[in-house]
């Protein structure tokens, strides 16, 4: 027999449901965003399309800001949840570093990806407050799982966390977001050429060559 979502007639809604409920506001909400991007899109607008009272919606989310925030966050999840799942282990640094950047990189390339980066960036300069929040969950939690692989590695050169941030951070610049910003700014088909001739592969070498003791 089914259950109810409910914790009896006219009851509060369980969290399951409040969980759906919230799960649909965002879905709603980031097809809003990438289709038209942060300025255009409305409270009322993410209200109506969710077919919800916005009293529901501000229940959860403060304001517009706060509903960007959670749809940021919602995928920075989803992604980690994925790089969690590999399995690293009986690797040598190098391929655990090159198996990470290669799914950093089908992350990043996804066209909502890509889509998501494109409208904070278009709203960079009126509305600084969304990159600030992009900056603060996305990169800092990346730099952190890169982080604990090296850590972890006894092919590393430093049991210091603070070390192992920096290089975290140098493994994103390094071989992540160039082709990001390559792919911000052109064709599907021009990232599929930058990629091309072991570029991945290279740099995952420069990089390990720059960190050995």
């Amino acid at each position: 027999m089914r259950q109810s979502t409910k914790s009896g007639s006219g009851g509060r809604p369980t969290q399951e449901a409040t969980a759906q409920l919230s799960g649909k506001i965002l879905d709603v909400a980031e097809s809003l965003f990438l289709a038209q991007g942060f300025e255009r899109t409305s409270i009322d607008q993410i209200a109506t399309t969710a077919r919800v009272a916005k009293r529901t919606l501000y229940a959860r989310f403060a304001d517009k800001e706060a509903v960007f925030d959670a749809v940021v966050k919602r995928r920075i999840d989803n992604n980690l949840l994925e790089i969690d799942s590999l399995d690293l282990q009986g690797l040598k640094l190098e391929d655990k570093l090159l198996k990470l950047a290669y799914l950093l990189l089908e992350h990043i390339l996804q066209p909502q990806a890509i889509e998501l980066d494109r409208a904070i960036t278009a709203e960079a300069v009126r509305f600084p407050n969304l990159a600030r929040l992009y900056r603060e969950h996305a990169a800092p939690r990346y730099i952190g799982y890169i982080a604990r692989v090296l850590i972890s590695s006894s092919e590393y050169y430093s049991s210091e966390q603070g070390d192992a941030q920096r290089d975290g951070s140098n493994f994103l610049v390094l071989i992540v977001l160039p082709l990001l910003r390559t792919a911000l700014f052109s064709t599907p088909d021009q990232v599929r050429r930058e990629l091309e001739g072991g570029v991945i592969e290279d740099r995952v070498r420069f990089f390990m060559n720059g960190i050995r003791p």
